[in-house]
């Protein structure tokens, strides 16, 4: 799950952009979904959903207090209840154990849920360890929630290449970090602004694009490269003040 990603910022949904040019490739393999509707604006509502395949108003899971009812089947405990090995690595701090998303879980790990996240590739390495320390020999469910998308954007190269940003009228230049915080959070609307906050957001897809397809090419090390599902969504969107 990526987590914070629009799809009409994804090649395959029409953006003039390629922010996704190795998940391009696995698509023409695949099965695109198109008419797709996020169950919420935020992440603890709509996972809450995909893994209950509840709507919200069946799961009550609405609220920052709420719990996902113990009374309802998660994809990892039916996963589990018929012979899979389930693991999850969390980096939102709205998916925690304490919330009721470990439910089914073998192993679910939660980590570094305090900005700035844990990156996609070290989501990859914990995966593999926990895949390592158990040897699978049964079917596996693997459930990463990955929030490099996630603002504030600080995308590196080779994803992500620009000059230092100077706000029109200052004198000094402004971190790209500084500057995706004060848009989204304190509504920074100078010249150029919303334009760097929408490239630095590209910047992060195209880091999860490139993180994804190394854990593909990984898995093949545990003989996880046939017979293998993968799906790759998003919890929901994201806005740059339409």
């Amino acid at each position: 799950v990526i987590d914070t990603l629009r799809a009409d910022h994804c090649p395959d949904y029409g953006y003039p952009i390629d922010t996704m040019p190795n998940l391009r490739q696995l698509v023409q393999q695949s099965v695109l979904f198109k008419n797709v509707i996020a169950p919420s604006s935020w992440t603890k509502t709509s996972m809450a959903s995909i893994m209950t395949a509840r709507n919200p108003l069946r799961h009550g899971v609405r609220g920052v207090q709420d719990v996902v009812p113990h009374q309802l089947t998660t994809l990892a405990e039916g996963l589990s209840q018929n012979g899979y090995l389930t693991i999850g690595v969390n980096t939102n701090p709205w998916l925690k154990a304490t919330f009721g998303f470990d439910a089914g879980f073998d192993e679910y790990e939660t980590t570094a849920i305090q900005w700035p996240y844990v990156r996609a590739r070290e989501v990859n390495k914990i995966a593999l360890n926990l895949l390592r320390k158990h040897s699978p020999k049964k079917p596996v469910f693997l459930y990463l929630h990955l929030m490099d998308v996630h603002a504030p954007c600080t995308p590196k190269p080779p994803y992500y290449n620009a000059e230092p940003f100077l706000i029109p009228g200052h004198d000094t230049v402004i971190s790209d970090e500084k500057l995706d915080w004060l848009y989204r959070k304190e509504g920074l609307n100078a010249p150029g602004v919303r334009e760097r906050a929408i490239e630095l957001y590209d910047g992060e897809i195209r880091t999860v694009d490139a993180a994804i397809i190394d854990l593909i090419g990984s898995l093949k090390n545990f003989g996880l490269d046939k017979n293998t599902i993968y799906v790759i969504a998003s919890d929901h969107g994201e806005e740059f003040h339409e």
